[in-house]
């Protein structure tokens, strides 16, 4: 388990510095960091197993690891300096607008402010770098920004936390979040993980009310190495575009391909007139067959945020606080509000889910939907 192997490393390592008698400890457990990083982070320091929660847990270790070092007067490795460096604009990239991480593939809600205060005072650097080219992309716009998943899935020895959330994405307006992803329920039991990978309801777009991933059923794999993944996708045709008129970014991925024939593409960008966010998910079937497909898709509210029908019954009035509130609308498919579960933190949560549905039964089908700030009378 690469996420232990750093606490035990982390160990072994403080001990070699703190005991000089034991300077073999140090340098095993210098060179065997050495190796993991290598192997568990790609070359722009994110984790390879796709979850964001595990960047800040190693890059909290390594600090440890560097301040003692420096208070005994030993050299730190240029790999550790590279690291924490390359960990650091990962962390300040990623960090939302209420100082959280974003709740993709394993991920639970982890306030950073108290760590970033600690970082502050080793003078470390704390700013957010412009641009990242991370699988996670971050948009902003003023009061708004969203987070995307374009992530293709992990290889399999790094699937252990893995979530089917391709092209999920994470709505902030004004610090609050309205469009969440469900969480990862390890911190609440061995089930709620489960259900939190497996779920179709916990997904954002699905076929046929089938996750984009099946788990392993051997009981030995599952027991050595926990729930891994037997199905893999590839997450392709990514772009962060940019222009007068808005601010966004397209991507698609081929999980339903076997099964299905079908590719899924989604775009959604920021309108830089209005500041709407404006989405639209796209479904293109390379071969017509009697198989019926369906699609649902889930935007997931974070806790707390109230969800009606209005009164036309072609949008929902998203309710933030007495005095703040969004209109979702489609204007081609069914609206839903559905009861759902949020597993982000450390017990089980109700919340609302909007949700849309409808049978694909062209080649190419696209469903549009906006998240718009101001309500008008008719919507009122």
């Amino acid at each position: 388990d690469s996420s232990k192997q750093i606490e035990i490393l982390s160990a072994i390592i403080i001990s070699g510095i703190v005991f000089k008698e034991r300077n073999d400890n140090f340098d095993l457990g210098i060179n065997r960091l050495e190796k993991l990083l290598f192997s568990f982070f790609d070359d722009k320091g994110f984790p390879n197993n796709k979850n964001p929660y595990h960047a800040l847990k190693y890059l909290k270790y390594i600090v440890i690891i560097r301040e003692c070092l420096k208070d005994s007067h030993k050299e730190v490795p240029k790999f550790i300096e590279k690291f924490i460096e390359t960990s650091l604009n990962t962390i300040f990239y990623l960090a939302t607008p209420n100082k959280n991480l974003p709740l993709f593939n394993g991920a639970t809600e982890t306030n950073l402010e108290t760590f970033f205060e600690y970082l502050k005072n080793l003078n470390y650097k704390t700013k957010e770098p412009k641009e990242l080219f991370i699988e996670i992309k971050k948009i902003k716009f003023k009061k708004d920004s969203f987070f995307f998943d374009a992530c293709s899935t992990p290889t399999k020895k790094f699937s252990e936390f893995y979530q089917s959330g391709p092209l999920s994405f994470e709505y902030f307006y004004d610090k609050n979040k309205i469009i969440t992803n469900s969480g990862f329920g390890s911190k609440i039991s061995k089930k709620a993980a489960l259900i939190s990978r497996l779920a179709s309801s916990q997904s954002s777009i699905t076929i046929n009310d089938f996750s984009t991933t099946r788990l392993e059923k051997n009981n030995l794999i599952n027991k050595a190495f926990g729930f891994l993944i037997k199905d893999t996708f590839k997450t392709y045709d990514v772009k962060v575009f940019n222009d007068a008129l808005s601010i966004g970014l397209r991507a698609s991925h081929d999980a339903y391909k076997n099964n299905f024939d079908l590719k899924i593409s989604r775009s959604i960008k920021i309108n830089k007139q209005n500041s709407d966010l404006e989405g639209e998910d796209t479904f293109l079937r390379s071969n017509l067959s009697s198989k019926k497909v369906s699609f649902i898709i889930r935007f997931h509210l974070y806790p707390g945020v109230n969800a009606v029908k209005t009164l036309s019954g072609k949008s929902v009035l998203i309710q933030i606080s007495k005095n703040k509130s969004l209109i979702f609308s489609c204007d081609n498919c069914t609206t839903e509000i559905e009861k759902g579960l949020f597993l982000g933190k450390n017990k089980i949560i109700n919340n609302l889910n909007i949700f849309l549905k409808g049978d694909i039964l062209e080649k190419e089908k696209t469903i549009n939907w906006k998240i718009k700030k101001r309500i008008n009378a008719e919507e009122n």
